[in-house]
């Protein structure tokens, strides 16, 4: 009881003939025109669910009592009005009631009343948790695995609760899962199924935010994939979506799209990555407090989305050819006494990865050819490659000879190799002319050794490096010598001069005059190498 000016109050039990209590409050000082009092009163709700009947409070010696009833409950209750009797139910005060998932004590309805007496019958029981559910699959389809991760967005809109329960997808092995909000998790197995059994660290309300991942092992690169689908148990709703990254060298199509609808890529949400996030909070810009979109980075090549529990969709995969491009940096350094040949090789591999590549070489030079790059097993000397299509082992021609280098990996994208060779100058020289010697004098035979004190002019082979099964080729020269040496204009065939300037970085900064060169035309496929 509490009000002003109050001297003091009592309760009587109730009497003969009235089953009511009688409060009589004794004021210090007589009132006029107005008083208030407030009376609170408590009793207990033995076990749920049960009914109840609001009681009603008369106010004595009154011409007319009138008055309005707010009946609130906290949000672990259900409340539900079974009888109301002259009572009108009206708007709440203040607008709508409060969120069902609060936990504080929230209006529920409210009435109003002319006369009395008024019945209110009342039944509660304990809350259900309504829990809504959205998922966000990224699955990854490589050449020996798979693996998803997937990231579940909960919205808890009425009571709480302590975990989840997820019927997880067959054939996936490493199960984990991560979460602020999570405190541990376990698998279960219940007729033929596998569950996943997520542990909160407290209850959980409103929305809550965890990821699961996975991965199995594949048989075959071209093997059928079937999306990984997840339920979420004793859930209102769930609305799941799953983005599929493909390999590079795996061609999908869609064999069966089971109960999953086939969506746009585009479709989907953008994720904002931490980076971006920060870069947005310093420019004052809004920041979703919750992650937006399919978890984790990468290209996505196809999408879907389906509700509750579904037939998941059945991928299929066609290998792809590797596209292999190559660029050949040659460079030839001129000195006193010898000749260095070093050919840089930078390999472009598309669509699917090689770990064999082949070149072809003189066998003249096969002796004195060295080969460096990253993580070559061995170099086959000669090799002979399998048959074609047709039947017809590929030939490298008459005084050559395949070499393959083998990798201990499939590589992807860029890839180099070098191949050096030194030569005395004298071995390098096919021809020798003096330069006081006469239009039409005979020459100095090949491989002829000149006088140290002769001036003579010496024409030098570039021995063919020829890079086999390739989709195309293309490749600078550069041509550097020592001070004392002089570089003059000599014939060559398919080769167009070029501005040093325009030559490729591995080309540039070797010292000395260069003269350069490019093919007159890309090689296509099939293409020999380098012309001499």
């Amino acid at each position: 009881m509490t009000g002003q000016n109050i001297k003091e109050w009592d309760v009587k039990p109730p009497g003969e003939g009235s089953p009511d209590q009688r409060l009589t409050v004794h004021l210090h000082a007589p009132v006029r025109q107005s008083y208030g009092l407030t009376v609170s009163l408590e009793q207990p709700l033995d076990s749920l669910p049960m009914n109840f009947t609001v009681p009603v409070v008369r106010a004595e010696n009154v011409v007319r009592q009138r008055g309005t009833l707010i009946v609130s409950k906290y949000g672990e209750l259900d409340l539900e009005t079974v009888k109301a009797e002259s009572l009108t139910q009206q708007a709440l005060p203040g607008g709508a009631p409060a969120p069902s998932g609060a936990l504080e004590e929230a209006p529920f309805a409210s009435y109003r009343y002319l006369t009395l007496p008024y019945l209110l019958d009342l039944s509660v029981k304990k809350a259900e948790p309504l829990v809504e559910v959205e998922s966000w699959t990224r699955y990854a389809v490589e050449i020996e695995s798979s693996r998803f991760t997937t990231r579940f967005d909960y919205q808890i809109k009425r009571a709480g609760i302590f975990g989840t329960k997820i019927r997880l997808p067959q054939g996936f092995e490493g199960v984990e899962c991560t979460g602020a909000v999570v405190e541990d998790f376990s698998e279960t197995e219940a007729d033929g199924a596998r569950y996943l059994n997520v542990k909160f660290s407290s209850r959980a309300i409103g929305s809550v935010h965890f990821e699961v991942t996975g991965r199995r092992t594949r048989a075959q690169a071209a093997d059928d994939e079937t999306l990984p689908v997840f339920a979420p148990q004793d859930v209102a709703r769930h609305e799941a979506r799953v983005a599929v990254q493909v390999h590079t060298s795996l061609d999908p199509n869609t064999r069966n799209s089971g109960d999953m609808r086939q969506m746009d890529v585009a479709e989907l949400p953008v994720p904002v990555g931490p980076k971006q996030q920060q870069q947005n909070q310093q420019q004052g810009a809004m920041v979703p407090a919750v992650p937006v979109g399919i978890p984790g980075t990468g290209p996505l090549t196809v999408a879907f989305r389906y509700r509750g529990e579904g037939v998941p969709a059945v991928l299929g995969f066609k290998l792809k050819e590797p596209q292999v491009i190559a660029d050949v940096f040659t460079l030839v350094s001129v000195k006193d006494q010898a000749v260095r040949y070093q050919w840089t090789v930078a390999y472009n591999v598309q669509y699917a990865g090689v770990d064999t590549f082949v070149i072809s070489l003189p066998s003249s030079i096969a002796g004195d050819l060295r080969v460096e790059g990253d993580l070559i097993k061995e170099t086959q000397k000669p090799y002979t490659p399998p048959a074609g299509a047709d039947g017809v082992v590929p030939s490298p021609g008459e005084g050559r000879e395949f070499w393959a280098v083998m990798l201990r990996d499939k590589r992807m994208g860029a890839y180099e190799l070098k191949l050096t060779l030194d030569r005395p100058l004298s071995e390098s020289a096919t021809a020798a002319v003096p330069v006081e010697a006469a239009a039409g004098a005979p020459t100095v035979a090949a491989g002829a050794v000149p006088d140290a004190n002769e001036a003579r002019d010496f024409l030098l082979n570039l021995p063919e490096i020829q890079i086999s099964q390739i989709f195309q080729e293309s490749g600078q020269i550069a041509v550097v010598k020592d001070d004392n040496l002089e570089i003059l204009d000599a014939p060559t065939v398919n080769l167009q001069i070029i501005d040093p300037k325009e030559l490729d970085a591995r080309l540039v900064g070797s010292g000395g005059a260069i003269q350069a060169y490019i093919p007159s035309a890309s090689l296509e496929t099939g293409a020999q190498g380098l012309p001499e």
